[in-house]
């Protein structure tokens, strides 16, 4: 009965942080791409004109990847384009495509065009600051795994001045039982070339990156085919 006792730890997990994420966020709605989906897909099945008010009726709601990114990725234009969001109330959204569980984004919008400078903790690992403009979307990369994440938003004006410091605590939950104890730092003599490392193949189920200490920050939590992944260095922007 092992396999039980898992299932029923994991599920006291995830209830203790989705309540951690609403009680420690009084003035940000924190909520899971799974979250999302959920409601989406209720609003669909009942509801296609209030559901057409964030996504496009004639896509039908399917299981593949491609297709639940595709309405995801609808339904946060469409909280930006209504502007119910704003830097008084954010949307944080942690693991906001369901493909990597220590990833998060904000999304909100202000009245007046500012920057973003987000950190993540002393923003040693994980630190960004956007172009000025009036809809914000922020991702964070490299949280924690089944820790308290504190990720502090400055906005910025036209003269470079912070006028807006937010604190965001993100609660995740622990690494999957096949990333556990993954890695294990025997001695390290000199600085790492790269902060963060990718690991891929052999005997891997889930691609993942961990940090110098040996920590994993981020995963993928499908299982992919063995295809060859290449690092990205730009993105286009969307118009």
């Amino acid at each position: 009965m092992e396999w039980h006792k898992r299932i029923m730890r994991g599920r006291v997990e995830r209830i203790k942080t989705c309540w951690s994420n609403y009680w420690r966020n009084p003035n940000t709605t924190v909520r899971t791409g799974q979250e999302i989906c959920r409601i989406l897909e209720c609003l669909y099945g009942r509801n296609k004109k209030i559901f057409s008010k964030y996504l496009d009726t004639k896509m039908e709601i399917k299981k593949s990847h491609a297709r639940i990114s595709s309405m995801l990725e609808q339904y946060y234009e469409r909280l930006l384009d209504k502007r119910k969001y704003t830097e008084n109330h954010m949307l944080a959204v942690i693991n906001p495509y369901r493909q990597a569980p220590l990833t998060a984004m904000i999304l909100f919008t202000t009245k007046e065009a500012c920057a973003v400078r987000v950190r993540l903790e002393d923003g040693a690992d994980y630190a960004l600051t956007t172009d000025r403009e009036t809809r914000h979307r922020i991702p964070i990369f490299y949280l924690h795994a089944g820790e308290r994440n504190e990720i502090t938003i400055e906005l910025i004006d036209e003269k470079q001045e912070v006028f807006v410091t937010k604190k965001i605590a993100l609660y995740t939950n622990s690494l999957p039982n096949s990333l556990e104890n993954m890695i294990e730092i025997e001695k390290k003599t000199m600085a790492s070339v790269s902060p963060m490392t990718f690991v891929f193949g052999g005997d891997t189920k889930h691609p993942y990156v961990f940090d110098e200490r040996g920590e994993i920050r981020y995963y993928l939590s499908r299982k992919p085919k063995s295809y060859i992944y290449y690092r990205v260095n730009k993105v286009r922007k969307r118009g």
